[in-house]
């Protein structure tokens, strides 16, 4: 897991960022799990609803497309 984040933190793509950051985030879930630290289970499971949530706000944006005449203004400015 730490591995898989330390080459996640590497690339500058903040979505690939986040799609190799949540397997990791899984996998030390079930390493706090175990080792019963509730700290570290807190923090995961904050984190993994973080990544579901950008990366859903992520493919939101991505799919709207902005009209011509929204074009036009961002240009004009």
């Amino acid at each position: 897991a730490k591995s898989l984040t330390t080459i996640a933190y590497g690339i500058k793509d903040p979505h690939k960022l986040r799609i190799l950051n949540f397997p990791a985030s899984f996998l030390w879930l079930i390493y706090n799990t175990i080792y019963f630290s509730i700290f570290g289970i807190v923090n995961e499971l904050m984190v993994m609803p973080s990544i579901i949530i950008a990366e859903l706000r992520f493919r939101k944006d991505r799919s709207i497309k902005p009209t011509p005449e929204q074009t036009d203004e961002q240009t004009d400015k």
